[in-house]
């Protein structure tokens, strides 16, 4: 159980790792699509993770994992957020901004 809790954060740690320079940097639509792509992509197996480690009444290790759930709907929820001024859909982009903060 703990190497897939050490697994996912490392898988999690290397995502922040690469997808940060890239939001802060690109301007790029495909390039800021794949930040959302990738963070949407690693839930599922974060919340797998995360529901065993609850089952198996790791708390801890099930608590760290909700947070980096949250740091990634938080990410995906920005990288939302700049799309959609991109687009000029300033309601959509508020939205995105209002789930990135309450992640």
């Amino acid at each position: 159980m703990e190497s897939d809790v050490l697994a996912i954060l490392r898988e999690f740690e290397t995502l922040t790792e690469e997808v940060a320079p890239l939001l802060i940097l690109s301007r790029a639509t495909f390039v800021i699509e794949s930040v959302v792509a990738r963070c949407t992509a690693i839930l599922p197996r974060l919340a797998e993770v995360k529901s065993a480690l609850a089952l198996a009444r790791f708390e801890d290790d099930a608590n760290a994992l909700l947070a980096t759930e949250c740091a990634a709907r938080g990410i995906a929820e920005h990288a939302r957020c700049l799309l959609s001024l991109k687009r000029d859909d300033g309601n959509a982009a508020w939205t995105h901004l209002v789930l990135a903060q309450g992640e």
